[in-house]
């Protein structure tokens, strides 16, 4: 594969995230994410403030697994993933919203976020009721959590093409383990869409993320 090269012991990657293996942004991604969490549950001292987005317990799926399986079944884009990071970002702003990202919030976060940056972003994205049903939750939860976090980021859905770079390019940088050059373009690696009636018995095996 392209993305094998090496530049001082670092793998080459595309210089554009459009053009970047989904894995490997799905576990540059989910990295960052798992790291906030870690700082934030360490820093946790008082009761939280129950939201929208905590479960009674922490589903039994990590970061990673979760997103790998909705990149699965909705052919997300790139640009979504980051806008992860960047919704992360501007919820943490408002200190109005009592939103912390933990072990209990992470997962409903991460499923709005992933219907909502769809939509904001993409010509093509899924219905709310595939998107569910990928998350683990149901329709309606789904719809209260898109209402939650537009609000709490105070509707700014967008993120124009060069702060996601400025996050993409830190994402790689802070691996440890990978570069970019702009000179080296990776093959793109699509995810045939699928609808919903074309879900297979593996997604049939709903994650159950605890109310």
């Amino acid at each position: 594969m392209s993305e094998c090269l090496k530049v001082d012991d670092l793998t080459l990657l595309s210089d554009s995230y459009h053009n970047v293996n989904k894995d490997i942004l799905v576990a540059l991604v989910s990295k960052v994410l798992e790291r906030v969490i870690e700082e934030n549950e360490k820093l946790q001292l008082s009761t939280p403030i129950l939201t929208r987005f905590h479960s009674q317990k922490p589903p039994g799926i990590s970061v990673q697994n979760y997103l790998e399986r909705i990149v699965k079944y909705t052919a997300l884009e790139p640009v979504c993933l980051l806008l992860l990071l960047v919704y992360a970002d501007r919820i943490s702003r408002f200190k109005q919203n009592h939103f912390v990202l933990n072990s209990l919030t992470v997962h409903r976060f991460i499923i709005s976020a992933i219907t909502v940056s769809a939509k904001a972003m993409c010509d093509v994205y899924c219905t709310n009721s595939h998107y569910a049903k990928v998350g683990g939750v149901s329709t309606r939860e789904l719809c209260f959590l898109e209402l939650a976090l537009v609000d709490a980021i105070g509707w700014q859905l967008m993120s124009p093409h060069d702060s996601l770079l400025i996050y993409y390019r830190s994402l790689v940088q802070n691996s440890g383990i990978y570069t970019t050059s702009p000179q080296f373009n990776s093959q793109k690696h699509k995810l045939g869409s699928r609808s919903d009636s074309s879900i297979d018995s593996e997604l049939n095996k709903r994650v159950a993320l605890g109310s």
